[in-house]
């Protein structure tokens, strides 16, 4: 359980940074033009969040240095038992979003299997009689029904083309797995749709460059709009709202100043690790992280060491009687002469 409470603690430290990322991409990015820039935030920001709590805690080691010869450990079996619970329900969350994933991937490749393959250059073209699905891209596969490759292969081809050919999958797996990690957050799902959308934007705007009738172009994305697509993993070609797809293809969009949009995002990710540099919110995460060690088997030699009790020495044999439940703190001084002091805060009941 050590990993499971270690993974909850940097997807708590991360929370707020992708709550409060998200917020300012809507805001203020979601309607500008730049696709590259707004699908590299969104791609890198939700993973790089992760490290939001080392990073936090490296500021803090660099301005609070504690004396090397003192330790201060908590108990961690009066924190553990009350609050157990909650590593169970973060890792059954986890394994389920696992399944879902593993069951969306078997339906992907179940479509690929039985459908009609053409290698085509540098990009598999796979023609289903599944009708009730939408032309989807995934890794190197292009997969369309037979009534879509009939009547709109080309269009169809060079959008999904798009998608195969800037790795918009290798976006949507890493997504995939801040979803499964984080899976409590609302602002890590919000934050896919969002790439999911803006890799739409990319593929609609290199089709009408091509020189695509944009009118019939939209047509044909209404048209698809009802079919069954895949909701992680691939690209479907009608994800993502009509309205802001056909709005981004038909409004002219004005660069806006970029500069004062990226220094918001930077500023609010710098608020959110002086969030968790508090004191109160690393010891919260600390407490988790502590619910998952478990008892191991140590040394019982006590040569060189003085135990002492609310200031009182004891002997090993008192020592063995002592409620580890009881116990509120150690505090262990290491001297210059190979001599330890530990000293325990113990709660008498």
């Amino acid at each position: 359980m050590h990993t499971i409470a270690h993974l909850l603690s940097l997807s708590l430290a991360a929370t707020p940074l992708l709550i409060g990322f998200y917020l300012v991409y809507k805001l203020l990015l979601a309607g500008d033009a730049r696709h590259r820039l707004n699908r590299l935030l969104l791609a890198i920001v939700p993973p790089l969040s992760f490290g939001a709590l080392p990073l936090a805690r490296y500021l803090i080691s660099l301005s609070h240095s504690a004396p090397d010869n003192v330790i201060r450990i908590v108990s961690a079996e009066a924190i553990k038992k009350p609050s157990e619970w909650i590593l169970w329900v973060y890792a059954a969350g986890m394994a389920v979003m696992l399944l879902l994933t593993i069951i969306t991937y078997i339906r992907i490749v179940c479509v690929i299997s039985r459908g009609k393959k053409e290698t085509c250059g540098n990009y598999t073209l796979v023609v289903t009689d599944n009708t009730a699905i939408v032309p989807f891209s995934w890794l190197r596969y292009i997969v369309i029904p037979k009534a879509d490759f009939d009547k709109n292969a080309d269009v169809i081809v060079l959008h999904e083309k798009y998608h195969l050919n800037h790795n918009h999958w290798l976006d949507l797996v890493i997504s995939q797995i801040v979803i499964i990690v984080n899976w409590f957050n609302p602002a890590a799902w919000l934050i896919m749709e969002e790439l999911k959308s803006v890799h739409e934007f990319q593929a609609d705007s290199a089709v009408i460059a091509s020189g695509a009738d944009a009118r019939n172009y939209q047509m044909l994305l209404v048209a698809k709009a009802m079919g069954s697509r895949f909701p992680t993993l691939a690209n479907s070609f009608s994800h993502s709202s009509l309205k802001r797809r056909v709005n981004m293809m038909i409004t002219p969009r004005k660069h806006r100043d970029i500069g004062l949009r990226i220094g918001a995002i930077l500023l609010t990710i710098s608020a959110a690790v002086c969030l968790i540099l508090t004191p109160k919110s690393d010891a919260c995460l600390r407490t988790i992280e502590l619910m998952g060690i478990r008892p191991q088997v140590v040394d019982r030699s006590l040569d060189g060491v003085s135990l002492f009790v609310n200031g009182k020495k004891i002997s090993s044999d008192e020592m063995e009687s002592l409620k580890p439940s009881n116990i509120r703190s150690i505090t262990i001084n290491k001297s210059d002469k190979d001599n330890t002091i530990i000293s325990i805060d113990y709660e008498n009941q």
